[in-house]
């Protein structure tokens, strides 16, 4: 019997919530997945290795990381990586790359966490 080893997108601004991605990754592989990050933070450099870049969020939302940077407001720059992140998450579970997704933070994260599970067939 092959055992079932799921992997889990992970999606948060890594530029500002590094240590929790970090633990979260842990969290998965010692339950026997895997974590696949992508990264949706704006701000700065993530300071941790990341699967998907915000540059790829950005570029799937139709923008640039920097065109998002100079819309300077928080408001519309979640709004556009939202719109990447909720992309890319759909072709990454079409393409069987992810069983599932897990997003956190606060208002922003909340938000941005909603449009892309509106996105996956998963409950």
């Amino acid at each position: 019997m092959t055992e079932y080893s799921p992997t889990i997108l992970l999606i948060d601004t890594a530029d500002t919530k590094g240590p929790e991605l970090r633990y979260l990754s842990g969290a998965i592989a010692s339950a026997g997945g895997s974590a696949l990050v992508m990264d949706v933070g704006v701000l700065r450099e993530p300071d941790l290795p990341v699967d998907v870049t915000n540059e790829e969020v950005a570029e799937a939302s139709g923008s640039t990381r920097k065109e998002v940077i100079a819309l300077q407001n928080e408001d519309k720059a979640m709004t556009a990586m939202a719109r990447g992140d909720a992309a890319l998450a759909s072709q990454l579970f079409t393409s069987g790359r992810i069983d599932g997704m897990l997003a956190f933070g606060g208002t922003m994260g909340t938000d941005l966490a909603l449009d892309v599970a509106l996105t996956l067939p998963v409950g």
